[in-house]
């Protein structure tokens, strides 16, 4: 609310990912696709906004597509996660299952992709 009286140009681009999240909520659906919400978003205004995203995406019941190549932000999202290459879910599980055990040979190359200190939450 703090942000209705401004003009786009003055907000900050963590600002103007409320505002497009904000507006795509307003209509209360109830299947949402959310395509990299917080890529361009520094780390710790990601992670901010990843919780109050998941905290109103509950309290709404909405069910959501969340599509993003942040593994470990998506942990602290999803209920469900899953691969896909070339249109196809190679995988499905549960977070943070995948960190775990990923027999899967396409989940456990995209694992062995992260630097090993993200691998531990260590960044």
């Amino acid at each position: 609310e703090h942000l209705s009286g401004r003009y786009p140009q003055t907000l900050s681009g963590g600002e103007k990912k409320k505002v497009a999240l904000a507006r795509s909520l307003a209509p209360f659906p109830r299947i949402l696709l959310l395509d990299e919400p917080t890529s361009s978003l520094d780390q710790n205004t990601a992670k901010e906004l990843r919780a109050e995203l998941h905290s109103i995406l509950k309290k709404l019941g909405t069910t959501t597509v969340y599509v993003t190549h942040d593994l470990l932000g998506v942990a602290e999202i999803a209920d469900r996660v899953a691969f896909m290459s070339n249109g196809i879910i190679e995988h499905e599980d549960d977070p943070p299952m995948y960190f775990v055990d990923y027999e899967d040979e396409y989940v456990s190359e995209l694992i062995r992709s992260l630097p090993l200190h993200a691998k531990f939450g260590l960044i």
